[in-house]
């Protein structure tokens, strides 16, 4: 029997219990692993440690997600885990609303991953900021095929910018 409704509503931007990530312009661009994370709660709602001693809700800091994963099995949780996940979060945005915010070492990853870590995050406790954002890059789900293109399509043509230069490099142009 399905307990929780775990659809997700991307006109609405809810995603039951989801890891949900967005490019950052420029960055995600020449590195697309690379980009800003947050995490949801049980009604979808978006938490996003967007800046010093700021967990925005229901908006990310640089748009609307453009890929998401939900942990295996979220659909048939008991009431208790749900409410272990919804608390969990609420601990960690009080949490966080006391950092100060780091690019490079406290940021929107160490968020994610120690709300990921407080509700052993598909039976695990050992996420980090690098895990979470290769987990996110190789099994998170593209929202829409548009946010596939929004992903991708900066990176590649930069790439494709770059090989036209070498080639008329190569053809001494």
């Amino acid at each position: 029997m399905v307990l929780n409704d775990i659809r997700v509503d991307t006109v609405n931007h809810r995603y039951p219990f989801a890891l949900v990530w967005t490019p950052i312009p420029l960055l995600s661009w020449v590195a697309p692993p690379i980009g800003h994370i947050g995490i949801c709660d049980s009604k979808g709602y978006i938490h996003d440690f967007s800046g010093p001693y700021s967990i925005t809700v229901d908006s990310m800091l640089f748009g609307n997600p453009t890929r998401y994963l939900q942990p295996d099995g979220c659909e048939n949780w008991s009431s208790e885990k749900v409410n272990e996940w919804d608390a969990a979060l609420a601990n960690q945005t009080c949490s966080f609303r006391k950092q100060m915010y780091n690019f490079f070492t406290n940021n929107c990853h160490r968020f994610v991953s120690a709300h990921m870590n407080d509700v052993a995050f598909n039976n695990q406790t050992n996420w980090n900021e690098v895990r979470s954002a290769l987990t996110m890059f190789f099994k998170g789900r593209y929202v829409s095929p548009g946010r596939l293109l929004l992903t991708w399509v900066p990176f590649l043509a930069i790439v494709g910018f770059i090989c036209v230069l070498l080639g008329f490099s190569a053809l001494g142009l």
